[in-house]
């Protein structure tokens, strides 16, 4: 059996000034989406009972991007103030959606 998923990168506390300004792409030259707006597709098959297999050759073949994904951090468009005295994270979480309409019956 194989189903298609999307893994959509969030962050763990949206509520965060700075990071909500993370961008994601898969090169480049493409258009940045905003950290939430950005998927990444992929093609699981069952293996044993397990979902551990990505189909598509790896990850170059499943993303279309010889394996890269981009991510920057702009904050051209921030007005507030950059805490660089002092430590500051975000964790950012990868959520899996499996979109089980592509499961043929």
């Amino acid at each position: 059996m194989n189903v298609n998923i999307n893994i959509v990168p969030t962050l763990s506390s949206k509520s965060d000034e700075i990071f909500t300004n993370l961008f994601f792409a898969r090169t480049f030259s493409e258009s940045w989406k905003k950290v939430g707006a950005y998927s990444m597709q992929f093609n699981l098959t069952e293996n044993s009972g397990l979902w551990t297999t990505i189909e598509s050759s790896g990850f170059a073949n499943a993303t279309g991007s010889n394996g890269l994904q981009s991510i920057k951090l702009d904050l051209s468009g921030f007005n507030g103030i950059v805490p660089f005295d002092q430590e500051y994270r975000n964790a950012v979480k990868f959520v899996v959606i499996p979109d089980w309409n592509s499961v043929a019956p």
